[in-house]
């Protein structure tokens, strides 16, 4: 049966353990920043292009666009034109334009 290397399993155990509830009831909604900061320390060593946003009108919430292009696109769809750009989007709606 295959096993997940050690250092995944301790990557995704600390994303997993990371809190960043989204809930419309205040009470629940937690910031999303830790988890933006925890992907972007480990992709940024990977030489990805990092773009943080904070989102307008929500205290604690804040987008991650994380690229691998020579030049980092604000938003990717499906349309992406070069293979090789990857996106990480973490965050309740696309950055604005």
């Amino acid at each position: 049966m295959p096993t997940i290397a050690t250092p995944l399993k301790d990557m995704v155990s600390s994303l997993i353990a990371t809190p960043s509830v989204s809930s419309t009831q205040s009470e629940f909604d937690l910031s999303n920043n830790e988890v933006i900061n925890l992907l972007a320390n480990w992709l940024d060593p990977l030489g990805f292009d990092i773009q943080i946003t904070p989102i307008k009108d929500k205290p604690g919430k804040s987008n991650l666009i994380a690229g691998l292009a020579a030049e980092l696109t604000a938003y990717c769809s499906q349309d992406t034109p070069t293979p090789f750009l990857m996106t990480i989007i973490c965050g309740s709606q696309p950055p604005s334009k």
